[in-house]
């Protein structure tokens, strides 16, 4: 029994001395990265992007603690302080992006006119007008609804987080998270989005534990916020039954090839006929073009197909959901220049935040961690330049 208790004692001190060294490598490549990329900042922005890296840093940092520590009251203050940090910025921000007017016109429609008027001339979402006139009937300050509609998809996503702890490593999917969804909802303000992704994300294990009634009503629920969560709906299939994913994921993806281009053209007609003029943009049907910025996906959906093998056998199910949905998004961004549906592709990126940390979480050697660590944060900062960072009309909303 003494032997037992030794060995378990030298394990817990094994895996702590290789979390400690995956920290340390985390935060001097952080650090180097970010240095570096400081320096190419638009220089009457600086004081705005040193903010908002302070804001990335401590949020990313509180989880990393919360990863080290990962047992009783200290590691839930670190976590819950991770996202309290993320939560304060965007949730009490006085513009809530570029389309602020929009959401504060529509909390005032409907604690107006009622859910059904409001949904009879703007064939809006019934569950957002629902949640508007909910907050209405307690409150007219719209600023206390902007607080609500930021909690919900952030406490949906931290939650995820700690549901999904036991196969990725959470800093890197924080880091990944605030890359690619957070300082969308601070420069453009897709609420209804955020929500309906963050519904997504917390119940994407009722794919891969096969729950077919739970997953659909899930769906459902979330396209009641913003329709564009129906596009999920075509992973219905890999619910059916396990061996499905195991067996046939390679020929979904093909499938996906061939048949996403007329989903797309029937998604389009039914926007033109259904949902009023809000959605006219999304009907615009043009022919095919290939563009590099469509592929961005693509290396790391190569990537995790590499390193698949990293995976143990018993929980190899949740990454391969994860690996068909990243290569939906790879599909859907190159037919979304025949139509306009780039948004569901926030659906579809999801996986990101699963495949990278699940890579870094099982990898055993601590250099590929590193480099895995460097290229994460590489695209994290560079995916915020881009779409965000040298983007005046949005940097003016940061």
């Amino acid at each position: 029994m003494e032997e037992i208790n030794i060995i378990m004692d030298l394990k817990c001190y094994s895996g702590r001395r290789a979390s400690l060294s995956e920290s340390s490598l985390f935060i001097l490549a952080y650090i180097f990265v970010l240095t570096d990329f400081f320096f190419f900042f638009p220089e009457g922005y600086r004081l705005t992007g040193l903010f908002y890296y302070i804001t990335i840093s401590f949020a990313v940092l509180f989880a990393l603690l919360s990863q080290i520590t990962y047992s009783g009251i200290i590691n839930k203050v670190f976590f819950w302080s991770s996202f309290g940090i993320l939560f304060f910025v965007l949730g009490f921000r006085d513009v809530s992006g570029i389309d602020d007017a929009t959401y504060r016109e529509i909390f005032e429609n409907v604690n107006r006119n009622g859910v059904i008027a409001t949904f009879l001339f703007s064939t809006m979402e019934p569950g957002y007008l629902v949640l508007n006139y909910l907050v209405g009937s307690l409150t007219d300050n719209y600023y206390l609804f902007q607080i609500l509609c930021t909690f919900i998809p952030l406490f949906l996503f931290y939650k995820g987080f700690e549901k999904y702890r036991n196969y990725i490593s959470i800093p890197w999917a924080v880091l990944l998270l605030i890359s690619t969804l957070y300082f969308q909802m601070l420069a453009v303000s897709l609420v209804r989005l955020f929500i309906a992704v963050g519904i997504i994300f917390y119940f994407l294990d009722t794919l891969w534990t096969c729950k077919t009634r739970k997953y659909i009503f899930i769906v459902f629920l979330a396209a009641s916020i913003h329709y564009s969560a129906l596009i999920m709906g075509m992973f219905v299939i890999l619910t059916f039954h396990e061996k499905i994913l195991f067996r046939y994921w390679k020929k979904l993806i093909l499938g996906a090839v061939l048949f996403l281009p007329f989903i797309f053209m029937g998604v389009s007609r039914f926007a033109a006929s259904s949902m009023g003029d809000r959605y006219l943009r999304y009907t615009e049907v043009s022919g095919f073009s290939l563009s590099l910025g469509a592929l961005d996906t693509l290396p790391f959906l190569l990537f995790s197909l590499f390193y698949k093998r990293l995976i143990p056998p018993v929980k190899r199910g949740f990454y391969l959901v994860a690996v068909v949905m990243l290569a939906m998004s790879s599909v859907c961004a190159l037919f979304s220049t025949m139509v306009p549906l780039g948004r569901v592709i926030f659906y579809m990126n999801l996986s990101l935040l699963l495949l990278l940390p699940a890579v870094i979480r099982y990898a055993r050697n601590g250099w590929f961690k590193t480099g895995v660590g460097c290229l994460i944060i590489v695209y994290a900062i560079l995916y915020l330049f881009v779409t965000q960072f040298l983007n005046e009309s949005q940097m003016e909303n940061l």
